[in-house]
């Protein structure tokens, strides 16, 4: 679990609004979960809600890293062929 970086807190865009803020009108930065901190919590909670909402979290992450995969290789093929191009020109 890691705190987010005011850089990070400011890009979240939340569905319902934000989060209210304290009685000094500072909002403390939200924490989050790595992928390992899902699996170790859902090897410490034992019920079965815990245990159906850390598969889907578990889910969201591969589905995460698939997809940053993919736009990466993309990205790649996109830059060879900008240089590919760039040479040409030139």
């Amino acid at each position: 679990m890691f705190q987010l970086t005011e850089i990070e807190h400011k890009n979240l865009k939340f569905q319902n609004e934000t989060s209210s803020c304290n009685n000094y009108g500072v909002r403390k930065l939200p924490y989050a979960f790595t992928e390992q901190g899902v699996a170790m919590l859902a090897t410490v909670l034992k019920t079965e809600k815990a245990e159906e909402v850390s598969v889907k979290i578990m889910d969201a992450f591969i589905l995460m890293r698939q997809y940053i995969s993919a736009s990466l290789i993309e990205q790649k093929h996109i830059n060879e062929l900008v240089i590919e191009n760039s040479k040409r020109m030139f």
